[in-house]
């Protein structure tokens, strides 16, 4: 069991006390820490984490995105310091001082180093006694002290009795921590010899053992010792040890070879054996999926690409390439955006490889990564086609949830190219093909859960087809059904997606609460297209509450970090968003070049969907440059035609209640200008088709003109 293993655990068995985990070990935090972290923060929510990480200045971690991250530089020993150490070290004989300033000139305040060297002398017969008492035996001006660490270290390897070095070599390609059998195993020693050995090596520091379950665990002291002790082995040597210890691996831990790839696939990495290193790669990454660890999942997976890259080009190969792709894509998806040009290349380059005889399930993933891509880049028209041949796909292989995610996609292009009816109706057949109690981790053929993903695409839909309150309700099951599987990514995407349905809903609290927990869980899982997402809404909410400066420059913020994704779905919804917030902040002329733009996007694009929106909000713009210039006909007009072509639009789609927003308006408009009987008329129609959603912002409004107008 590794420390990470033992301590997990531990957290595990104390959910509710105050948690600190402390590493001392570079090589552990490259290796390991990230997935521990992961794992701890999946499975014990509540938890407070307080961890202590120190490196050395050449190492770069990957922790400065986090929000509650702070680096703090570590200074060596002063001289005041420096000098305690020595005294605590060798005594305060008087006897030692030459050696103690000769000791802090070598060392320049590094306190392991000083250790190092001070057992070095031990070992050389220049001190004697017992730490803390040691007396000089040797002239001051013959001693000579290496000017490294480093160098301390191997003088003091190289002074071991060959057995022991050989052991140490040994220990320093097993890993940085070990278990007394998987030693056992790898070093093929009588056992009490073995235990000699061992017990020599902790005399002279160079490992410790500590308590563990079921069996003992040694340790290297530090990192550098397990490095130097290495580095004295020759290639063939590092290469014949990593593969005995792989295979000692295997047949240790067989039932539980999972909670082991990463060391497979590193040992064997290192043997030369690159079929095992890529096959337990794989096992790596896609178990990191699992979890939702992204960013862990991609470094296993392109460093088994690279090394594929080194054994013949075989069907077999072709075969490994393609489950590799398959994997990947999705944790490109989460850590980059789904229009990263890396995602679109990932999936064609698997598509491609599904030539040479991909299976099924495969190729759809294949098509369905790509038909993402073109959505995500706003290329309607491709993603629909991708989508009914995804549609086609499934009904061939008759796979119910093939069938459903087909479903799904082929909704949402629907709904983007401005046609909810036929939306809905992919949506509901999608949601109805897939068994929501039964299906697993396998349907997550994009990292995310697609039933997660078919409410949350209905409820949007629903709200804009006049069904306000049955898509509140399809966002509550979204997001109850994502908390059931705890995946991180179908909740970034399900928080996302609520806050965008309650700012149709104009409910500002609410799409600000949520937007801010997408906001929250993005940063920390590194999910940067829902942040971006969770930015925008968030502004719009600040701005609908009074805050309209610092609403605008978030929206604006959650605009750049949205395009620096490469997405542009959606952006006439959120060019809205902006113009409505300097609507708010009383900048006119801002927000109709932001709607121009929004405008501009759609006859680019096609996505239609919040067409009518753009038209009735360009013409309350001119509508109020009507009421500021009171001789200028030109603007009414302007904005009478714009709730028309608003009212047309909204009317052709089915989406009621754009439809609403437009024929309120409008009835405010004939009002002003004393046509009262026929913004009525007009308004009624719309108003009393609603069956639901009479306590929302736009029904009781327009309610409230209609009664006005009676």
């Amino acid at each position: 069991m590794s420390v990470f293993a033992g301590q997990l655990q531990l957290v595990r068995e104390s959910v509710n006390q105050p948690v600190q985990v402390l590493f001392d070990d570079l090589q552990w935090l490259d290796r390991e820490t990230e997935a521990f972290l992961n794992a701890l923060i999946e499975r014990v929510p509540n938890a407070r984490i307080l961890l202590l990480l120190n490196f050395r200045p050449e190492y770069r971690p990957g922790w400065s995105h986090k929000g509650d991250y702070t680096q703090l530089r570590l200074d060596p020993l002063g001289q005041v310091e420096s000098e305690a150490l020595l005294v605590t070290l060798l005594g305060a004989d008087g006897a030692l001082a030459h050696l103690k300033r000769l000791i802090l000139d070598k060392t320049d305040g590094n306190p392991f180093f000083i250790e190092e060297v001070v057992q070095t002398l031990v070992e050389e017969k220049v001190l004697l006694g017992e730490p803390g008492r040691y007396r000089i035996e040797a002239a001051p001006d013959t001693i000579q002290i290496p000017t490294t660490v480093k160098g301390v270290l191997a003088a003091r390897v190289d002074r071991l009795d060959p057995a022991e070095k050989a052991l140490l070599q040994t220990l320093a390609v097993i890993g940085t921590e070990f278990t007394w059998s998987l030693v056992r195993h790898v070093a093929g020693q009588a056992e009490d010899r073995l235990r000699y050995l061992l017990a020599k090596l902790q005399a002279s520091d160079f490992i410790y053992e500590r308590p563990a379950f079921p069996e003992v665990e040694y340790a290297f002291k530090h990192s550098l010792t397990q490095e130097v002790a290495g580095q004295a082995l020759l290639i063939e040597q590092r290469s014949a040890l990593h593969e005995r210890t792989a295979q000692a691996i295997e047949v240790l831990y067989r039932p539980q070879l999972d909670s082991h790839c990463s060391d497979l696939a590193h040992h064997y990495s290192l043997s030369g054996n690159l079929p095992k290193a890529v096959e337990y790669l794989l096992s790596a990454g896609s178990q990191a999926l699992e979890r939702s660890a992204h960013l862990e999942a991609i470094p296993h997976l392109n460093r088994a690409l690279e090394l594929l890259k080194r054994l013949p080009d075989t069907p077999e190969r072709a075969s490994q390439e393609l489950a590799l792709r398959i994997a990947l894509g999705p944790a490109l998806i989460a850590a980059q955006g789904y229009a990263s040009p890396e995602v679109q290349g990932t999936f064609s380059r698997a598509l491609a490889l599904c030539e040479q005889g991909g299976e099924t399930r495969q190729i759809f993933q294949a098509k369905l990564g790509l038909r993402t891509f073109y959505s995500m880049r706003a290329e309607h028209q491709t993603a629909y086609e991708l989508s009914e041949g995804l549609l086609s796909l499934a009904e061939r292989a008759r796979d119910p949830e093939l069938l459903g995610q087909a479903s799904f996609v082929l909704g949402a292009s629907s709904f983007h190219l401005g046609d909810p009816v036929k939306a809905r109706a992919h949506l509901e057949r999608g949601l109805a093909a897939i068994d929501r109690e039964h299906h697993t981790a396998t349907s997550f053929l994009l990292g995310q859960d697609p039933v997660v993903h078919g409410l949350v695409a209905a409820a949007r839909t629903l709200w804009y087809l006049g069904y306000p309150d049955q898509a509140a309700m399809r966002v509550q099951e979204a997001l109850t059904l994502a908390r059931k599987l705890s995946n991180s990514y179908s909740m970034a995407l399900a928080l996302a997606l609520a806050a965008e349905v309650h700012q149709c809903r104009r409910e500002a609290q609410l799409a600000g609460e949520f937007a801010q927990a997408a906001m929250a869980l993005s940063r920390e899982q590194g999910f940067p297209f829902w942040l971006a997402w969770g930015d925008i809404v968030q502004g719009w909410a600040l701005a609908d509450q009074g805050g309209a400066a610092a609403g605008i420059e978030q929206i604006h913020r959650g605009l750049s970090a949205c395009q620096a994704t490469g997405a542009e779905l959606t952006r006439p919804y959120q060019l809205a968003l902006l113009a409505q917030a300097y609507i708010k902040a009383g900048e006119a002329s801002a927000a109709l070049e932001t709607l121009a733009e929004a405008l501009t996007i759609v006859n680019r694009t096609g996505e239609r969907y919040f067409l009518a929106e753009l038209h009735r909000l360009r013409g309350e713009l001119l509508l109020q440059r009507a009421r500021e210039h009171s001789t200028e006909t030109s603007y009414y007009q302007g904005a009478e035609a714009c709730f028309l072509d608003a009212m047309s639009i909204a009317s052709r789609q089915g989406a009621r209640s754009l439809e609403l927003r437009a024929a309120s308006s409008f009835a405010r408009l004939q009002r002003d200008r004393g046509h009262e009987e026929p913004a009525r008329q007009r308004l009624s129609a719309v108003l009393f088709a609603f069956e639901e959603g009479f306590d929302t912002a736009d029904w009781q409004e327009a309610k409230a003109l209609f009664d006005a107008l009676a």
